[in-house]
């Protein structure tokens, strides 16, 4: 890699887009001379400054009340329609409603399911079944309840049994 110092002047094949307006600016506002201005120096900044404020104050406020004129305006030509679309709306969702309940009704006694008597049997069954089960379920809670409380719960034979199931018996 080669570092090289930096050229002072311009190159000469480079074209300068500025210089023509850079002159033409030097020609009519030489940078010696003081600006000129249009202002008048007999008036007063702060009178002046204070009269741009309430004239931005004044257009703000006309402004204001302009678009508050408009949104009225726009309001009391849009209400009427937009009154009807959310009544018909309202109204659309409401017939909806009601056909969904008559679908989900359906007509009285039109379907009907019976069950035989077998079916009854096994049901009957069944319940029987798990009334025994947590029956004598709860029957063995409350005795191991009773040996837990009484200190008993620990004998040889469950300590076997847990033993052998540690051990890879079961």
């Amino acid at each position: 890699m080669e570092i090289r110092k930096a050229q002072s002047q311009p190159s000469p094949l480079r074209y300068d887009l500025t210089k023509p307006n850079r002159e033409t600016i030097e020609q009519r506002q030489p940078l010696d001379k003081p600006v000129e201005t249009a202002a008048d120096p007999a008036v007063d900044p702060e009178a002046a400054a204070k009269a741009v404020r309430e004239a931005r104050e004044a257009y703000r406020d006309e402004r204001q009340t302009r678009i508050a004129n408009a949104r009225a305006a726009r309001t009391e030509r849009l209400a009427p329609r937009f009154a009807q679309q959310v009544t018909a709306a309202r109204n659309e969702y409401r017939a909806a409603l009601d056909q969904r309940l008559k679908n989900t009704s359906g007509a009285e006694g039109a379907d009907r399911l019976e069950i035989s008597a077998e079916s009854k049997v096994l049901v009957d069954r069944a319940k029987q079944i798990a009334e025994q089960d947590s029956s004598s379920r709860s029957e063995r809670l409350a005795e191991l309840k009773a040996l837990h409380e009484q200190g008993k719960l620990n004998t040889d034979e469950l300590v076997a049994r847990a033993a052998h199931r540690m051990l890879g018996g079961e």
